[in-house]
């Protein structure tokens, strides 16, 4: 944890309108009673007066670093794992239920449900191969590195959107390969899965590039292959403002 100070300034109309709060930090931690003293205050100003209330604030702010590194032992600790993912060549990997569950809504629904793979204490995933599996969870528990994502970010993007998992890593790092001879794929990739950042880079490339991009019958490609709300949003955004 690090420590930080920050002065507060408020001003607190008598009005009983929002005030305005200025201060150096967005972490600000005030004693329980503040606003009940404040409301003291507030009715003992004159109509046209306004109440400043300026404070040295000591607080305390989580260190990412840390709390990364927290997550990574965690990981490679067999203490605690209470549940089985198994991979469509039948590879098991042990997890911890609470990671699924406060990092995929789509697990916590499971378990939530009391599904069979919550009686079971497994899931399968007939669609993930045990290499992509591995990154996944890597990914889950925060300790996933580029070399991980760079081999397989097609693949874990697919298979984190099935379980409604943002996968920053693998949208950059897709985007750093975007490529006249892959903008078609990657376009079609994102018409079916969320990676908003990867669609907008893939929508600026096409525009960047407009001229290569037209000899390549990149546009005809996508017409033949992406659905007609993809389409429609390349030619509008392609179209002259």
């Amino acid at each position: 944890m690090a420590d930080a100070s920050t002065t507060l300034n408020y001003v607190l109309p008598k009005d009983g309108s929002p005030g305005i709060c200025d201060y150096s930090s967005p972490c600000v931690l005030l004693p329980s009673d503040t606003f009940i003293r404040i409301a003291y205050l507030r009715e003992r100003m004159e109509e046209s007066d306004n109440l400043k209330v300026r404070a040295e604030v000591e607080c305390s702010m989580l260190d990412s670093t840390s709390f990364q590194e927290s997550f990574r032992r965690l990981h490679e600790s067999p203490v605690g794992r209470d549940f089985t993912l198994v991979s469509s060549d039948g590879t098991e990997e042990l997890v911890h239920k609470a990671i699924l569950i406060a990092r995929s809504p789509v697990f916590s629904a499971v378990f939530e449900s009391n599904l069979s793979e919550s009686q079971t204490g497994r899931c399968t995933i007939d669609d993930v191969a045990s290499s992509v599996l591995d990154v996944l969870v890597k990914y889950m528990y925060c300790s996933c590195s580029d070399k991980d994502v760079t081999e397989k970010a097609k693949e874990v993007l697919l298979a984190a959107d099935k379980y409604q998992l943002r996968t920053e890593q693998c949208e950059l790092n897709l985007i750093g390969q975007l490529a006249e001879g892959n903008i078609v794929d990657m376009l079609l990739l994102t018409d079916g899965v969320a990676a908003p950042a990867l669609r907008d880079a893939s929508f600026r490339y096409l525009k960047t590039n407009s001229t290569a991009v037209k000899s390549a019958g990149v546009i005809k490609s996508l017409c033949e292959q992406g659905s007609p709300q993809l389409v429609a949003e390349i030619v509008t955004y392609l179209l002259p403002a």
